[in-house]
């Protein structure tokens, strides 16, 4: 999973410029696309995260209209063949959501703003709706109070006994604060619930985060102030200790000025990150649990007049997928959207252009267990009211 903050905000210049019309058909090994959300003419639909369990998925978008932002959430039980109706998640300006799928809930973490400073938000909140009925865990406060700006989330569930939240605390200066904290799933009715717990590390101003997990593992990524690329490993032990147990953190020998986000996802022993430095996207996969790193795989070159971004990666056995983007420029407005898989844990990738248009915000893949899900945001001009798409691999 993750998020697209910094993309967003590469993209707001480009918005008011020529939009070039695309249309999408059947994709050759996937279902027909169907439209999740189509916008009121004068709102607009951003796809933040989508997660995949099974035959169990979650799509979470923002969408804005107004001066308001609102989070909801579409899910399905049978590998995105048909969906729930859409559900309103928060209302409160909510902005930079995530998403995960465990206990028979999907989790969305998402900041929010109270009132104030239309630029920052006020905390960031974790709710959970079962994916087959209306039933709401209720909203778990993970950040409120001393936060400058809470932006940037990712979301997962560890284990079968947790879920941990990362999100940046960014005050627009040199460096930002990164922060993960592990909460327990469900409450204990018997109140054996793990305690909360939380860890802070100090990140580049413009730092994005990530975080992946595989069963009692997880994974924390972001930028330091030394512009390399750092993972934090922690291990949750299994019942009836849940101690979370922060490991070694592995730092990529790349260098670089952060630009755009980072894609981290974890299946077993194998780990892959996507990740944009100097306007180039690159990707790296683990097969020893985080450890170390095989070599970097430039997927896109920058080029002067627009940046390059991983949006998402995902892995399951050897097979690892990531989804990146060129953000255009003023010379060449088009905003392409790729799709790049390995086979072989990374020792070679191969991709393909997957979309394009003039205010493509981006797309998000899941790998299930079984199948490839998709979703992306689109508005084929100007005048068209933006959709939310989605197609399964079949």
């Amino acid at each position: 999973m993750i998020r697209r903050t910094a993309l967003r905000a590469m993209l707001g210049a480009l918005s008011a410029l020529l939009i070039v019309g695309s249309t999408v058909l059947a994709e050759s090994g996937f279902s027909d696309p169907v439209t999740l959300r189509t916008g009121p003419a004068a709102a607009g639909v951003e796809l933040e995260d989508v997660a995949a369990k099974g035959s169990n998925v979650s799509v979470v978008w923002e969408e804005f209209e107004g001066g308001q932002s609102d989070i909801r959430l579409r899910t399905s039980m049978d590998g995105g063949r048909t969906f729930r109706s859409q559900r309103l998640v928060e209302d409160r300006h909510g902005s930079n959501a995530s998403t995960d799928i465990c206990a028979g809930f999907a989790w969305v973490a998402h900041s929010f703003r109270l009132a104030g400073d239309p630029n920052t938000s006020d905390g960031l909140i974790v709710d959970g709706l079962a994916i087959s009925g209306p039933v709401v865990s209720g909203e778990a406060l993970v950040s409120s109070g001393g936060s400058q700006n809470v932006d940037e989330t990712d979301f997962a569930c560890v284990g079968s006994r947790r879920r941990a939240a990362a999100w940046v605390d960014r005050d627009f200066k040199a460096t930002s604060i990164v922060h993960v904290r592990f909460l327990p799933i469900l409450l204990d009715p018997n109140g054996q619930e793990p305690p909360d717990f939380e860890r802070s590390f100090e990140a580049d101003g413009f730092t994005p985060v990530a975080l992946a997990a595989s069963g009692s593992h997880a994974w924390l990524a972001w930028h330091t102030t030394d512009r390399r690329i750092r993972i934090k490993p922690f291990d949750v032990g299994p019942g009836p200790d849940f101690t979370v147990t922060p490991r070694p953190a592995v730092t990529l020998p790349d260098s670089g000025s952060s630009s755009g986000d980072i894609g981290l996802g974890a299946a077993g022993s194998r780990l892959v990150i996507a990740y944009g430095l100097n306007g180039h996207t690159f990707a790296r996969v683990s097969t020893d649990w985080g450890a170390s790193f095989g070599p970097r795989e430039r997927l896109l070159t920058g080029f002067e007049d627009g940046l390059t971004s991983a949006v998402s990666a995902d892995i399951r056995g050897s097979r690892a997928v990531v989804h990146a983007v060129e953000t255009g420029g003023f010379i060449d407005p088009v905003i392409r959207a790729h799709r790049f898989q390995s086979t072989n844990d990374g020792a070679t990738w191969n991709g393909a252009l997957r979309d394009s248009d003039g205010i493509r915000m981006g797309a998000f893949t899941a790998d299930g267990g079984t199948r490839l899900v998709e979703a992306w945001d689109q508005s084929a001009s100007n005048n068209d009211p933006q959709r939310l798409r989605f197609h399964r691999e079949l």
